[in-house]
């Protein structure tokens, strides 16, 4: 068991280092041809960019919603407060989620219907999640609450890595330099001039689609179809990232730059939560883990 680990670890590792090579040499040709490649492939309002526009970044606030549903059903509930608090905690989260996914999947329309439309459907899809995620059997609940918190992790530090890097960078879109409402930049250069095209959301975001991966780590069924999950989601990303430069709202190097970042907190939490130590580590008795879940922690 343990070697499996080193093994998948290793492979994760090369993974890592193939995709920092290939975001090398994306990013050599970008230095460029960014404007080519966003000229080429440029074509307004088509169904393509419709579409991953608006389940783009549907894979974070999904994973978001379920790691907090499962939080909730299997919550410490020795203490009455702490049970009560823990609760409010992640049913709002799990509400916010899902008001997040609703309301960013409405993209293009109007501010007021997109918050009333998302304040109707998140509490259903809340209380769903909530009732499907409570026929966990017993024997995968230690299992599904490590995924659940490693999740958590992961997306919200590709959050705030994204929103910090938007920040610094502020490079002027595509679609607002054809419009005469800014200059083009290079990749290399940090315009601080309030844009938001460096690193795309919808790519960082969509990117967290390889967390799933980390079931694989989870469940014995599983391990055989991991290089299926690792199919399925560079394919989402490629996907996404293509659609975001035919749309328009960024460049190559704003997509593959968004995909690493993702990928690399995902190997690096992953490690964390999956590598050599981390059951000595997570599952000790002096471990957070008995503040989340300690009547299940031994199952």
């Amino acid at each position: 068991m343990q070697s499996d680990k080193n093994v998948f670890f290793k492979i994760k590792i090369v993974l890592l280092i193939l995709a920092a090579a290939v975001v090398a040499v994306a990013l050599t040709i970008a230095a460029k041809f960014d404007m080519e490649a966003s000229r080429f492939f440029y074509s307004e309002n088509n169904l393509f960019s419709v579409i991953f526009t608006v389940i783009g970044k549907a894979p974070a606030y999904l994973l978001l919603a379920s790691s907090f549903s499962i939080l909730y059903s299997y919550r410490n509930k020795e203490s009455k407060l702490l049970s009560r608090f823990s609760a409010f905690v992640y049913l709002f989260a799990v509400f916010a989620s899902f008001f997040l996914l609703v309301y960013e999947m409405c993209e293009n329309i109007d501010t007021v219907v997109k918050i009333i439309l998302g304040l109707g459907i998140a509490p259903a899809l809340s209380l769903l999640s909530i009732y499907l995620f409570s026929f966990i059997k017993k024997k995968d609940i230690r299992k599904l609450i490590k995924f659940a918190v490693s999740t958590i992790v992961t997306v919200v530090a590709v959050i705030i890595i994204t929103l910090i890097f938007k920040a610094v960078w502020g490079r002027v879109r595509f679609y607002e330099i054809i419009a005469g409402q800014g200059d083009f930049s290079p990749w290399y250069v940090f315009q601080r001039g309030g844009g938001s095209s460096m690193p795309s959301g919808h790519v960082a975001l969509g990117a967290t689609v390889f967390c799933l991966t980390a079931l694989c780590d989870c469940f014995e069924n599983l391990k055989n179809k991991r290089y299926v999950f690792y199919i399925v989601c560079f394919a989402y990303v490629f996907l996404t990232a293509l659609s975001r430069i035919a749309a328009g709202a960024h460049f190559l190097s704003d997509t593959v730059v968004a995909a690493f970042i993702s990928f690399a907190v995902f190997i690096g939490v992953n490690w964390v939560f999956y590598g050599k130590y981390c059951d000595k580590i997570y599952f000790s008795d002096s471990s957070f883990y008995k503040l989340l879940l300690l009547e299940y922690e031994r199952v």
